[in-house]
């Protein structure tokens, strides 16, 4: 019984991680990406999904922080959509994520290291200038003063 134990300990340590994303962490596509083995059907599609959380490294609060203010920047029209590449204004949906950081930056007071609290409040003070600026243009672009 102690070699079939033996035997089924060495099978659950063999196992190979293979990383079939797409895209590379920062958005672009990897240099050489690898061929894609089999057809449909040959390995579930989420399970592409479960690799990244093998790097926790590269999701930060920082990171974390950049990608929702990108966000409301793209929301505000302050810079081209990354899926689409057009530049849209949608204001309630900014709003909304420089509300989601605020909230953020409150709960986490007092938590954060320097740097992660000073580039939470520059973004934040960035994010409602901008906000506040596509808000009164969009006043006085519908007639109203």
């Amino acid at each position: 019984m102690s070699e079939h134990r033996d035997d089924r300990e060495e099978q659950d340590r063999g196992f190979k991680v293979e990383d079939k994303r797409r895209f590379s962490t920062e958005g672009s596509r990897p240099e050489q990406a690898a061929p894609e083995s089999g057809g449909p059907g040959d390995q579930d599609e989420g399970a592409g999904v479960l690799d990244s959380a093998d790097q926790p490294s590269e999701l930060t609060f920082s990171s974390f922080v950049i990608g929702l203010a990108s966000q409301a920047f793209v929301s505000l029209g302050a810079m081209p959509d990354p899926q689409a590449g057009n530049v849209r204004k949608d204001l309630p949906q900014a709003k909304a994520l420089i509300d989601i950081l605020s909230m953020l930056s409150e709960k986490t007071a007092g938590n954060l290291d320097e740097h992660e609290a000073r580039m939470m409040e520059e973004m934040l003070y960035e994010l409602r200038i901008h906000y506040v600026k596509e808000l009164r243009g969009a006043v006085t672009e519908g007639g109203q003063n």
